[in-house]
């Protein structure tokens, strides 16, 4: 590959928001995007480890490990590893590894992504197909992060009922009867990319 192509590729991959790491049999990170490098520097739920992606306890490391040495084994070519559990104010974090198929090497892709995070952009696009105001926009998103309406009313600092009465206006424009089939749709209109960088 020319390293235009190589370069091209790699600013690409730095606009998906998914974090994304090229790694290979044993574990060692070949590549990483911008998202994948800000989950190393955190340290959360991915960490690097004498050049290796590790989890962040014993149970994500043990599930990454395995889901390699069957890819090893037996060419298994996808699998969904849990890299955390949700809790202390963290989301869970849902790895899925893809074999690339390749004759001198047995590297993979692991996607990670974060669960219950949606990014504004791809809510703004969902709210802009719905004719949604700012105000219902607002309580959706918190409502993604959250997933529960007294916590988005704590969270915005309304009453219970000015948050069940405007999410009875998102249900009636989405036309959706339960707060999961809402949910649904969001997870569906997901945007995967950063949002464009502006200069100046």
């Amino acid at each position: 590959m020319s390293r235009g192509i190589a370069t091209i590729l790699s600013d690409l991959f730095d606009q998906i928001a998914v974090a994304v790491f090229i790694i290979s049999g044993s574990g060692v990170l070949l590549f990483a995007n911008r998202s994948g490098n800000a989950m190393i520097e955190e340290g959360w739920p991915i960490r690097l480890v004498n050049g290796a992606l590790m989890g962040v306890d014993t149970s994500g490391s043990d599930a990454l490990k395995k889901a390699l040495d069957k890819r090893l084994a037996d060419g298994a070519t996808d699998q969904a590893i849990c890299l955390a559990i949700a809790g202390q104010g963290r989301p869970s974090a849902v790895g899925y590894l893809r074999a690339i198929p390749s004759s001198d090497t047995p590297a993979s892709m692991l996607l990670v992504t974060q669960t219950g995070r949606t990014t504004a952009y791809g809510l703004e696009g969902l709210a802009s197909a719905y004719n949604l105001s700012k105000a219902e926009t607002r309580i959706l998103k918190h409502l993604v992060e959250a997933q529960s309406l007294p916590e988005v009313a704590q969270r915005l600092n309304l009453s219970l009922p000015t948050v069940k009465s405007h999410m009875r206006r998102i249900l009636t424009k989405t036309q959706c009867s339960r707060q999961a089939d809402l949910l649904r749709i969001v997870e569906g209109a997901r945007a995967y990319f950063h949002r464009p960088r502006r200069d100046g």
